[in-house]
């Protein structure tokens, strides 16, 4: 479901939903022996559900091409657009016995006035089933994204790209209520693109995570936690060992993690890990050192909710010079409720990439640093159970190490939601 406001505080930012192939009932009779297995799938719904929500979206950029104006000339692009994006969204869940099944996705479109190149859709579903054996909770989980790439992570030759990915994710969850609690996924992702340098950033990964955690009503649940994952991009060559391969990275992680919802006001959730990433090409240059992920919420009165979060982690790059790229980001948000139908809600973040084992200077094409600071209100007027309208108002500042990709931004938008 789409949450108010998200959008509009990044420079042409376009929606990525998930989207699901057909998930077999077998797999969840494989599944549920397996209690060991970590919940990283998307978020099940855990009653009946039905619900459809059409969208439409006016939105102002002072800088639709995330560049400078020089860049955007040699692109083809203006910087101010204006854009309308209309779209839908739907879940649907229900109860089969012990088994909880659901189908969610949605899909839009984008016009663009001026930089009408720029005009393109996206689609999603996803989809899957939990259920409960004993005191295991399996899962299985499948996920469709198609969508456009933001043009603030297109390199400066390319003007479109369409990236879509899926992911298959089985995981389980054991323990009772108080007492130990072992659990574990793996997940099988692909992801291809449509641009030809881009194609340069295919990428196939598989991820195990395992945990064993203590748990207790009071107290929480605490976890020691261990992580593999192994990425290669099947369009890259590079030289490994006496021969070639593929380009790719193996990453080693151990940590511990902890979640609770202290009385009813704090909600924590937080984890820190050592990681070793090891590429695969000769002389490739890794990373060992601790990443890490925290979430925080405070009710602090019946009004006023304050969020924030903070995280660094490796992933696959989204830049055809680096094999992977550490991204650290650190956000707050504050919302306030004014009454019961006007909530108005102000917040920051800032989010940076630094990009890792990349090409030699000569031949690089391509930045391989970029810090991006965001700025936001809204205010969101819900009319009735069914109608909601949001303004909302976002100023960007965007830093990069390659010449023409630095920029700054200003949006405006207002956004209108319809629930079925």
């Amino acid at each position: 479901m789409l949450t108010l406001g998200q959008q509009d505080v990044t420079v042409g930012m376009h929606r990525r939903h998930t989207l699901l192939a057909a998930v077999l009932p077998v797999a969840m009779a494989v599944a549920a022996p397996v209690c060991a297995l970590a919940d990283q799938s998307p978020q099940i719904p855990t009653e009946r559900t039905t619900e459809v929500d059409l969208i439409a979206q006016v939105l102002y950029n002072s800088n639709s091409a995330g560049s400078d104006r020089q860049t955007a000339v040699l692109r083809g692009l203006k910087l101010e657009d204006e854009s309308f994006r209309p779209s839908l969204d739907f879940v649907f869940a229900r109860a089969l016995g012990p088994t909880m099944v659901f189908v969610r996705g949605g899909g839009g479109y984008d016009v663009n006035r001026v930089n009408t190149i720029r005009n393109g859709g996206n689609a999603n579903v996803a989809g899957g089933a939990a259920a409960q054996f004993g005191y295991c909770k399996p899962s299985v989980v499948g996920d469709y994204i198609l969508s456009q790439s933001d043009i603030n992570e297109l390199s400066r030759g390319i003007i479109n790209n369409y990236r879509d990915q899926e992911d298959v994710t089985v995981s389980a969850k054991c323990g009772r209520s108080i007492g130990l609690a072992p659990s574990a996924s793996f997940t099988q992702s692909w992801a291809q693109n449509s641009a030809v340098l881009d194609k340069q950033i295919n990428v196939q990964s598989q991820t195990v995570t395992a945990a064993l955690g203590y748990r207790r009503p009071v107290f929480g649940v605490l976890s020691v936690t261990g992580t593999f994952q192994q990425a290669n991009y099947p369009n890259r060559t590079v030289a490994i060992g006496s021969g070639l391969g593929s380009y790719g990275y193996t990453l080693y992680a151990g940590g511990v993690s902890y979640e609770h919802v202290v009385g009813a006001r704090i909600d924590v959730l937080a984890s820190v890990s050592y990681s070793s990433l090891r590429p695969n090409a000769n002389g490739a240059t890794g990373f060992n050192g601790v990443t890490y992920s925290a979430d925080v919420t405070y009710h602090a009165t019946p009004r006023i909710d304050a969020h924030a979060g903070a995280s660094r982690a490796t992933v696959p790059s989204n830049r055809p010079d680096a094999n992977f790229s550490i991204n650290t980001t650190y956000t707050a948000d504050v919302s306030y409720h004014l009454n019961s139908r006007i909530m108005l809600k102000v917040g920051g973040d800032r989010r940076g990439f630094d990009y890792q084992d990349t090409l030699p200077l000569a031949l690089q094409t391509d930045l391989t640093r970029q810090t991006i600071y965001d700025a936001m209100g809204s205010v969101t007027w819900q009319a009735n159970r069914r109608i909601s309208f949001s303004f909302n108002a976002g100023d960007q500042e965007v830093s990069a190490n390659f010449p023409g990709l630095s920029y700054s931004a200003t949006t405006v938008s207002l956004t209108s939601t319809a629930k079925f």
